[in-house]
């Protein structure tokens, strides 16, 4: 696989991006909706909210998000280490590790984010956030789907760096592990990606809502 194929630039996640809408060319102004941001990590004027200023359950979510970016980091500096110097003992720990950590911890912080999507998803096409489509998705169906493929690429990350380590042909084995390493850098940006969008779009419209006051 070619470097250009598999790492995916951010310009490329502009272009291609699910959030991404139609806007009228002759407006003068460019205008986005909360779900809709510009340039994946240029996100535009948004409601500030301090942290301080969140529910407990927020707060909560916005914590499990910094572990979890810690767990993305060791899992993004073991595979360009193993790219760099081949895989050695030692690197299966801390390859299970994200992987545990995956399905012990952050499955379950899906599903708590997933409890309050309805909820905001009725207030968003309430309010006229959502596609001009006849279906009316809005920010919640985007962040959902996100969450199936988090799901499908950690399987298919999991899977490669498995049927590597069992391949008994040097050179299969080399290429197999070549692609798992590239499919798991575009998931560690994925995942980054994803938390950034909740945490500045998705939890401060919970918050606007008032949508986490029952939630434990």
């Amino acid at each position: 696989m070619s470097n250009h194929s598999s790492q995916q630039p951010l310009k490329d996640l502009n272009i291609n991006d699910p959030l991404k809408r139609s806007v009228n060319k002759q407006e003068e102004k460019k205008e986005w909706s909360p779900f809709d941001p510009p340039p994946a990590y240029s996100p535009p004027k948004k409601e500030n909210v301090r942290y301080e200023e969140y529910l407990p359950f927020i707060q909560k979510l916005v914590d499990e998000h910094r572990i979890f970016e810690e767990k993305l980091t060791q899992f993004e500096t073991t595979l360009l280490t193993i790219q760099k110097e081949g895989f050695q003992k030692g690197y299966e720990m801390q390859l299970s590790d994200f992987f545990y950590s995956f399905d012990n911890d952050i499955l379950k912080h899906q599903r708590k984010e997933e409890d309050l999507f309805p909820l905001l998803k009725q207030k968003l096409l309430e309010s006229g956030e959502h596609s001009k489509r006849e279906d009316q998705t809005s920010a919640t169906d985007v962040m959902e789907a996100d969450h199936i493929r988090s799901i499908q690429s950690v399987a298919v990350v999991f899977n490669l760096l498995g049927l590597a380590m069992r391949l008994p042909d040097q050179k299969s084995r080399l290429m197999t592990l070549d692609l798992a390493i590239e499919q798991g850098k575009v998931l560690v940006e994925e995942f980054r990606l994803h938390s950034f969008r909740e945490d500045n779009i998705i939890f401060p419209l919970v918050h606007k809502y008032q949508l986490a006051k029952n939630m434990i």
